[in-house]
């Protein structure tokens, strides 16, 4: 799986019908967290150090103002 590869995979709004239930699908993998926004998505592996994922999420968030993230990824910004 290209995320356990890289760490994240991000893909934006204009993504096709496909890819939109591709990314529903993994939405329900325990092993990943979500953040969202109007403009992009964003799926990271929960296994990353708490550094990696702190760069990744200031990499995926830059610019964005309307973030939503899963409830485990809050939980686990809480502890880090």
């Amino acid at each position: 799986m290209i995320i356990n590869k890289n760490k994240f995979i991000c893909s934006d709004r204009y993504s096709t019908l496909s890819a939109w239930n591709l990314w529903y699908s993994l939405l329900q993998d325990d092993s990943l967290y979500a953040i969202t926004s109007n403009l992009r998505s964003c799926l990271i592996d929960k296994s990353v150090s708490d550094d990696e994922l702190k760069s990744i999420i200031e990499k995926v968030c830059n610019g964005l103002s309307d973030i939503e993230m899963s409830d485990d990824l809050k939980d686990k910004l809480k502890v880090i």
